[in-house]
């Protein structure tokens, strides 16, 4: 059909120039629609906007016009804004799921970004209170709140996360020591990692 069609002088049917905007909100649309956590939502309209909004201010408006160029050029402004590694980092994976997506589902006919490579940066250091700044914290707390901190101090758990133990939760038959099982507490009933 393609060569009848070049033999026959017909010119190819002109593409759609899809808007960066009306990508982003299709792709919004089917997070929305997969029940996404309301943070996790709240941090790609967060991100895809102000991306949008940057690549729209260098006069890039449209997905065909978005190249390898300007996502390290996006990589930049938030580096001169001073965004940390890890910061950049998950905020261009957000802008690749996008265009992924996009590729996909088909309002885009290719993926700019498909070839971009990207080496994840090491966490920062999390502050951590010392044995001797929890001891005085136990040593303040009422006994009830006491006993959530200590659970908290001791085991890295999340305070939804403690919140919502129950008592088959507390396994003291097993190992040594025993074991807490973490199967609820975060964003819609489950924890961070599920």
């Amino acid at each position: 059909a393609i060569v009848q069609r070049i033999e026959a002088g017909q010119p190819n049917a002109a593409r759609r120039r899809v808007a960066l905007m009306e990508l982003k909100d299709v792709y919004m649309t089917m997070l929305r629609n997969r029940g996404r956590a309301p943070k996790t939502l709240e941090k790609y309209e967060y991100v895809l906007n102000e991306s949008v909004i940057w690549a729209e201010a260098t006069d890039v408006r449209s997905a065909s016009s978005f190249s390898d160029r300007t996502f390290w050029a996006f990589n930049q402004h938030m580096a001169d804004a001073d965004l940390s590694p890890k910061t950049r980092y998950d905020r261009l994976v957000i802008v690749k799921q996008c265009f992924k997506y996009a590729c996909r589902t088909k309002p885009i006919a290719a993926n700019p970004l498909a070839g971009i490579a990207m080496d994840k940066p090491g966490s920062a250091p999390q502050p951590c209170f010392t044995p001797d700044q929890v001891a005085v914290l136990l040593d303040k707390a009422d006994p009830h709140e006491a006993a959530i901190f200590a659970t908290m101090a001791y085991t890295g758990m999340r305070f939804g996360e403690v919140r919502d133990l129950r008592p088959t939760d507390l396994l003291w038959d097993q190992g040594a020591h025993g074991f807490i099982v973490v199967q609820r507490g975060g964003s819609a009933g489950t924890t961070k990692g599920r």
